[in-house]
Parts: C-alpha cells; sequence; structure tokens
C-alpha cells in the first residue's frame, strides 16, 4: 500500500526569475483523491500528462502529475518540501 501523498521535483525553467514546481500525487481511486487534485487545481496548478491507474493486489491507485510556475529561482541547495509549503 501507498503511503505517500505526493513526490515533488523542480523542473528546469525557461526564465531566469521563475521556476516551475512538479508533483506526482497518488492514491486510492476515491472521492479524496479527486478532492486532493481538486484543490490543488484551485490553488493555482495544473495537470501534467495523462493520469495513471495500478492496481497493487488489493486496490486501485491512481495518480495525476501537476505543475505549478512560481516566482522563484531554482537552487539545488533548497528545502524542496518548504518550498512547496510556501508555493502550495
Amino acid at each position: 500500500m501507498f503511503s505517500f501523498k505526493y513526490f515533488m521535483i523542480v523542473v528546469n525553467t525557461t526564465s531566469d526569475s521563475r521556476m516551475k514546481l512538479y508533483r506526482y500525487l497518488t492514491g486510492p481511486d476515491d472521492a479524496q483523491f479527486c478532492a486532493r487534485v481538486s484543490k490543488a487545481l484551485n490553488q493555482g496548478w495544473t495537470l501534467y500528462g495523462s493520469p495513471t491507474m495500478s492496481f497493487n493486489g488489493t486496490q486501485i491507485i491512481v495518480g495525476q502529475a501537476i505543475i505549478k510556475e512560481v516566482d522563484s529561482t531554482y537552487d539545488p541547495d533548497a528545502d524542496m518540501l518548504e518550498t512547496l509549503k510556501q508555493n502550495a
């Protein structure tokens, strides 16, 4: 069973003053997962790519990548979880 709510990495940006954040939301295929995706969309995140679906032997697990462009520059030494919280 998956215990994580998202992954996050930073995607290279085309501008020095903006960067793109990337999250991959995962979870059981239920209303709570749909609510998490809807909340992210309403916070300025954009769908990225197609949703995914797999079966772990017990339940269906779905995933959706989302991206958000923010007013910040990429810093490889930055705390990415803190960056995510600041830009949620």
